[in-house]
């Protein structure tokens, strides 16, 4: 099954995220917000005003060959090794919930689960999910096309290196990705740049996930979500995607444990949803490991 993470961007009508603070339990962070202006379509580039005016976007640049294929590229090794252990670095694992209205996709006569992204370039801790996510996404499949970004130099943990799903494409025969990037990363005379504004579906779903509008939003089928990143961004401070990425076969690092024990998680959610598939990586001892953690998360949260 093939089909593009993101759909055409649609008209927005003006309005403003809410600003919500998460639960200190493992950390805490802010929510900015976010103005949402009229978006006809789906640019790499956003430029409000003349183009003498405040930049509100960063140029989008392809990510780099050599980083994708090593997030993508992960060593299975790696995640056996790492399992869900992150003895520095604390992450938060997903937890089960009850949907009504499980997120699934038809593909000809078959139906697969839809992995749910909902963030912002300017979401510091948007950027931190992005890793685990983008590393266990491609044990599904392939990234043919990704962007790299940072989070606001104002926002938490500034300048966070990470990914823009932003025109993403990405290929799955057990899954469909949908990804929207809500707004932009640089914050200009009326807030953040918008980019993608949220199907009625999607944000019905990302209100039922987290009332508070946190983001980001990640859902799995509806089975599983995860209401906050998995990994605090200041686990990232310092380093740049280059060095997070080439650290990726280390198990020994402490970034790359963080990153590698939430890819597990992220994994035994799909398999789940997906009828265990692929049997290669379902049955690898890591996923096997963040499956069993995973057995108190499914005291399933009503939502």
């Amino acid at each position: 099954m093939s089909e593009p993470a993101v759909a055409a961007a649609e008209t927005a009508a003006s309005g403003r995220h809410p600003v919500a603070r998460l639960h200190a339990a493992v950390w805490s962070r802010v929510a900015v917000g976010v103005a949402v202006a009229v978006l006809g379509t789906l640019l790499l580039v956003k430029v409000v005003g003349s183009s003498a005016g405040p930049r509100t976007h960063t140029a989008l640049a392809p990510t780099p060959p050599t980083v994708l294929a090593e997030v993508s590229g992960i060593p299975a090794a790696v995640y056996d090794r790492v399992g869900v252990e992150s003895p520095t670095v604390p992450i938060a694992p997903p937890a089960a919930v009850a949907a009504a209205d499980v997120l699934r996709a038809r593909d000809g006569g078959a139906t697969v689960p839809v992995v749910l992204f909902v963030g912002a370039e300017y979401c510091s801790f948007c950027a931190a999910e992005r890793w685990p996510l983008v590393a266990a996404l491609a044990r599904f499949g392939t990234f043919t096309r990704l962007y790299d970004v940072q989070s606001s130099s104002i926002d938490f943990a500034p300048n966070t290196p990470t990914f823009s799903f932003v025109g993403v494409r990405y290929h799955s025969p057990y899954l469909v990705f949908r990804a929207y990037e809500t707004a932009s990363d640089v914050l200009g005379p009326h807030g953040y740049a918008p980019l993608m504004r949220l199907p009625a579906r999607v944000a019905a779903a990302a209100r039922a996930i987290d009332p508070r509008g946190v983001l980001p939003v990640v859902d799995v089928a509806g089975t599983f979500d995860a209401p906050q990143a998995a990994v605090s961004p200041i686990t990232f401070a310092g380093t740049t995607r280059e060095q997070i990425a080439g650290g990726l076969t280390d198990p020994t690092s402490p970034v790359t444990q963080s990153i590698v024990a939430s890819a597990n998680y992220l994994t035994a959610a799909i398999c789940e949803a997906d009828g265990q598939r692929p049997g290669a990586v379902c049955r690898s001892r890591g996923v096997l490991a963040a499956d069993e953690a995973l057995g108190p998360a499914r005291t399933v949260r009503a939502r």
